[in-house]
């Protein structure tokens, strides 16, 4: 996870900017503990603790409240608080995928079940526990995500659902402003993506991912199930959330199609460049 949490980010705060935050930031700037009078505080100032010696059940619930790369962040920057982290890896870690995914999780957690699983599940057992987890939002006590399962998630987050999702919304909002332009409307600059929005495109990802694993085109022995499969998939969710789950497929054809569509030529026996290239 360390390796992981070395992973660079633009949008957000750096190592760094969190280390110059936390040696500037007293306990009574942030209300861990209570106000004292101004006077009192201004002759007691100099001695007043730092985030390097809070208590270690303060640090764990500061921690439990940083997304993934918050976390990331403040690990790196304290000494104290990459401590804490390694001596309660696990629910800091599951902590902050929570707060990274949301609800999302769930669909998170399915992929890495499914993908971990050797042999295989039968399809209909995992989709029937899937539908159950998704619908309920909580796992039971049996599928409570383990160290190894949070740390694989985080780096399937941070190495294709992030950047994905990331792409994607960006590719969306640059074609419907691309749309209105046309229709009149005057360009204006991409807004930032709600917390909600966020959500919906991680979710799409996750969810799609899941689908394809159920339906997996290389397994032959659930050739007669497919059909079956893709029904009782596309009709779990909410409509809008069957809408979220076809666009992105949309998305990825439109993207596929572009990549060969570029390098066609290249691969084009008529190609003078392609002759003697085997």
């Amino acid at each position: 996870m360390e390796s992981l949490l070395n992973t660079s980010e633009t949008n957000v705060g750096t190592p760094e900017e969190a280390a110059q935050i936390l040696k500037q930031t007293t306990l009574s700037e942030i209300n861990i503990v209570s106000q004292t009078a101004p006077g009192a505080c201004d002759a007691k100032q100099a001695s007043t603790p730092d985030f390097e010696s809070l208590l270690p059940e303060l640090r764990r619930q500061i921690l439990c409240l940083l997304d993934l790369h918050q976390l990331r962040a403040v690990i790196h920057a304290s000494p104290s608080f990459h401590r804490q982290y390694r001596n309660d890896r696990k629910y800091i870690l599951r902590k902050s995928l929570e707060q990274t995914l949301g609800s999302v999780i769930f669909d998170a957690y399915a992929v890495y079940s499914f993908e971990t699983q050797n042999p295989k599940p039968d399809r209909l057992d995992f989709f029937e526990w899937y539908s159950q987890v998704t619908k309920a939002r909580c796992l039971s006590h049996a599928d409570d995500i383990s160290e190894p399962a949070a740390i694989d998630m985080a780096i399937f987050f941070y190495r294709l659902a992030r950047p994905i999702s990331g792409y994607y919304a960006q590719q969306t909002l640059s074609c419907l402003a691309s749309n209105l332009e046309k229709n009149g409307y005057p360009r204006k600059p991409e807004p930032a993506l709600s917390s909600s929005e966020t959500m919906r495109f991680r979710r799409a990802i996750y969810r799609f991912q899941v689908f394809s694993l159920l339906l997996d085109p290389s397994d032959p022995n659930i050739k007669q199930l497919r059909v079956q499969i893709a029904q009782d998939f596309i009709n779990m969710p909410e409509p809008w959330e069957t809408e979220e789950i076809f666009a992105f497929y949309q998305y990825l054809q439109s993207t596929y199609h572009k990549v060969f569509a570029d390098i066609s030529w290249d691969l084009n026996p008529s190609n003078p460049e392609f002759n003697g290239r085997g």
